[in-house]
């Protein structure tokens, strides 16, 4: 299963995003661990662990935001987040191949514009909200009880 992730930290100024780099670049730009300062890198060392630099010189809260791809539906898993949000994408992608089975190509055509249509919006949607600087609801909260 793919998944794509961004780590933010919580700052008295608000979310501070960290830019993914090698731990070659860190070691880099970093070389003296014991000395600290305000993270802006991040590094993969393995599946479970990060590195950040420069050292963090406070105890910072960190938000993990990630993506990941859909799990297969299965009589144990039988739901995920397409059906629960986009239940309409998934309506009009069986209506393409309801079509396709059914040799009804014009039908056909008409769906799969359908489909196309709500897909681009869900991905100009999707697009927006990791585009837009502000935080999402759930951090935005963490940061106003802060205060």
């Amino acid at each position: 299963m793919k998944l794509s992730y961004s780590v933010n930290i919580v700052t008295d100024s608000g979310l501070g995003a960290l830019l993914k780099k090698t731990k070659d670049y860190l070691d880099d730009y970093w070389p003296v661990v014991t000395s600290v300062g305000e993270p802006i890198y991040f590094c993969d060392l393995d599946k479970t662990t990060i590195s950040l630099a420069p050292t963090p010189n406070a105890n910072y809260p960190v938000v993990f935001t990630f993506a990941k791809d859909n799990p297969y539906l299965t009589s144990n898993n039988p739901t995920n987040n397409i059906i629960e949000y986009y239940p309409d994408l998934l309506f009009n992608a069986c209506l393409v191949e309801q079509a396709r089975f059914s040799r009804m190509y014009e039908a056909m055509q008409i769906y799969e514009q359908m489909y196309q249509q709500r897909l681009q919006g869900i991905q100009r949607e999707t697009d927006r909200e990791r585009s837009d600087n502000t935080a999402p609801r759930h951090i935005a909260q963490i940061d106003e009880n802060r205060k």
